[in-house]
């Protein structure tokens, strides 16, 4: 594209050099003419070649959702957010209770968390979390948290903490996305 640019103003300063020769007063209405629109057309080549094709507009990904839907986990169940699932083969999260003030949210057969911020962070935030597969505290994730989840099938998910209840036998209720 230089060498294009570089000829073309090569011609340009060519054509202009051998038009203006002579002195404008001596140029005719028709030769003055002939000049302003050589030069013209030369500008326009040099525009048009020097016009970058911008590049292309990513085409953002949509989510599908593969599952979604609430589930109420009681202490000591388990989770599949695949499938929505409580207490089935292939859980993704444990509610584990070590005793009654030590509570956990753990990620099961290879399943991470991504606890981050607590903010709704969708199908592109949850996909650009830096998920951990150690367990997190009841207390950290209080109602109205949000936490991503990489479930064991490879899926993106996030689930919501809508609810903590009982006494020292606790559930959660919770409402989760799983998309594709």
């Amino acid at each position: 594209m230089k060498t294009k640019l570089t000829a073309t103003a090569a011609a340009a300063a060519i054509a202009m050099t051998g038009m203006t020769a002579a002195p404008a007063s001596a140029l005719t209405q028709q030769e003055a003419f002939t000049l302003f629109a050589g030069l013209a057309a030369i500008a326009l080549l040099t525009n048009a070649s020097a016009t970058l094709t911008p590049a292309p507009t990513p085409t953002p990904i949509v989510p599908v959702t593969y599952s979604t839907g609430p589930i109420l986990l009681k202490q000591t169940y388990t989770a599949d957010f695949d499938h929505g699932l409580v207490s089935a083969p292939g859980a993704d999260i444990w509610f584990q209770a070590v005793n009654p003030t030590h509570r956990y949210l753990k990620p099961l057969n290879g399943a991470k968390m991504a606890v981050g911020n607590r903010s709704n962070r969708g199908f592109s935030g949850c996909s650009a979390a830096s998920f951990s597969g150690a367990r997190v505290n009841i207390n950290y994730v209080p109602v109205g948290s949000y936490v991503c989840m990489k479930t064991n099938a490879g899926r993106i998910s996030q689930f919501r903490v809508n609810a903590v209840y009982g006494g020292s036998f606790k559930k959660m209720r919770l409402g989760y996305t799983t998309w594709q």
